[in-house]
């Protein structure tokens, strides 16, 4: 018995009359719970993907079924090119799906017994699968999982290439607990009728947390997105999506993120109070209010002490001196109340319409605040270039608060040092990151002057592998050209 399968052409991307006939391997549905002793395995995910390096062996299938176009479903961690014969008219395959799927399972955060608990040992029988299947067909065609399985292919190949991740998973080769259903039909009305739910956002996964639950359900989704783009800016600015073993804000890395810095909760708090009548909403994303509030408030922390724990995966809250809480209270208490201090501020983030923009004036503004000086026109409003051809003016600075905000973390080198294998850093570790972290900042003030790029806020693309031990330094590249802000008058 065979069954059809329509096959897409390359140039066109439409399914075409010719079909694809494959021998039924799985006449009847069947389930296997594949997990605890038995997970999926490196060696499982290849044989369901029918997954080859080979391209021998890939003409020699498209021969026998007559298929015109038959690409690489994704590259490996060593750039090499993968042919999955069971994935051969599926949905386009997303990278950015494939990345992040590819960082939960490296960092054992997928959820089954053989996920990491949060006491650093596997989670046993603590936690269950989440019920979501990989779905196989009757001729063996992936209709659900051709991104969770090139996910821990490349998860193993990167695990056996960090002593981070070796340890981390106890010398073993990564492994997926998973449900699997064989035997579904193939037909268009049946697969198309699969993943059609909405997808759960970063803000949805917030909202059902623990962190709000004694807030009115329309002050939990306002928190929560709040809390979202705070985590979005922190992300940013704190180097945690350059330098970290987890680049990739996904949904269990943000709730590790707050796990490790509670006191955000109450940053979202304080600015959610404090916009009676939209007072702050009004000049700047309530997000980027508390995300800017935590900075300030950890502004006197050493330089050097968090990037170091950042890199090496540990960045905790406890590396931070919040000296400065009070006063970040005071000035958003102030900001919220329309205090007059603050009427420079509010007048300039008025007259500008970029992120870039308003965060330059908050971080001036901030200094001034924070050291009990007056405020003037000119002490806050950011720096500019203007092309003396077009008269288009663009911003030349990104100034930080110090301590853990970088302002663009891209301005603070490469990052090339190796993470430690473990734990915290040691002393000496933290002593040599600071010392280079504050040359870094001296050779860079200039450089951010003439920076006319706007700083990029979207952490969110492309799965960076963390570099070896001794890596050699790249050369360092130039920002590119982003298009030109016109200056409000």
């Amino acid at each position: 018995m065979a069954t059809k399968t329509p096959k897409k052409t390359k140039a066109s991307g439409k399914l075409v009359d010719q079909a694809v006939e494959r021998p039924v391997k799985y006449p009847e549905v069947a389930i296997e719970e594949a997990w605890g002793a038995t997970p999926v395995t490196v060696e499982h995910a290849i044989f369901l993907l029918g997954a080859t390096w080979d391209e021998d062996e890939v003409k020699k299938f498209k021969d026998q079924y007559g298929i015109k176009w038959l690409d690489p479903l994704f590259k490996d961690a060593d750039n090499k090119p993968v042919w999955c014969l069971n994935n051969i008219n599926n949905r386009p395959f997303y990278q950015s799906n494939f990345s992040n799927l590819t960082q939960t399972i490296l960092n054992r955060r997928w959820a089954g017994p053989n996920g990491m608990h949060e006491d650093g040992s596997p989670n046993g029988d603590r936690e269950t699968v989440n019920g979501e299947p990989i779905l196989i067909g009757k001729t063996a065609l992936v209709l659900n999982g051709q991104h969770t399985l090139p996910a821990l292919i490349v998860a193993d190949q990167l695990r056996q290439k960090h002593a981070r991740w070796m340890e981390l998973w106890d010398g073993q080769p990564c492994v997926i607990d998973k449900l699997i259903v064989y035997g579904l039909s193939e037909t268009d009305r049946v697969v198309n009728t699969m993943d059609t739910c909405k997808a759960r956002s970063i803000s949805d996964v917030i909202f059902r947390s623990e962190y709000f639950r004694n807030k009115k359900p329309e002050d939990r989704k306002a928190a929560a997105k709040i809390t979202d783009m705070a985590i979005r800016l922190l992300w940013h600015r704190t180097g945690n999506g350059e330098h970290s073993f987890s680049p990739r804000r996904t949904h269990d890395e943000v709730l590790n993120f707050l796990e490790k810095h509670p006191r955000l909760m109450r940053c979202v708090s304080h600015v959610y109070d404090e916009n009676s009548d939209n007072s702050i909403k009004e000049y700047i994303n309530l997000g980027f209010a508390a995300g800017m509030m935590y900075m300030m408030a950890a502004s006197q922390t050493g330089e050097g002490v968090y990037l170091a724990a950042v890199r090496g995966g540990e960045a905790k809250e406890e590396l931070i001196d919040f000296s400065m809480w009070d006063k970040a209270v005071e000035f958003w208490a102030a900001f919220g109340k329309g205090d007059g201090v603050l009427n420079v501020a509010r007048k300039l983030l008025k007259l500008v319409s970029t992120n870039s923009e308003k965060l330059a004036i908050l971080v001036k503004a901030w200094r001034l605040f924070a050291s009990n000086q007056k405020m003037t026109d000119g002490s806050v409003k950011p720096k500019y270039d203007t092309d003396p051809e077009t008269q288009i003016s663009t911003i030349a600075e990104c100034p930080d608060l110090g301590g853990i905000d970088l302002g663009d973390p891209k301005d603070q080198g490469d990052g090339d040092e190796p993470p430690p294998a473990k734990g915290q850093p040691t002393k000496k570790e933290i002593e040599a990151a600071k010392e280079q972290e504050i040359k870094r900042r001296e050779e860079n003030r200039d450089k951010r002057k003439a920076r006319k790029a706007e700083p990029n806020l979207e952490p969110d693309q492309g799965f960076d592998l963390v570099p070896e031990p001794e890596p050699t330094p790249e050369p360092e590249s130039k920002p590119g050209k982003k298009k030109p802000v016109r200056v409000a008058t």
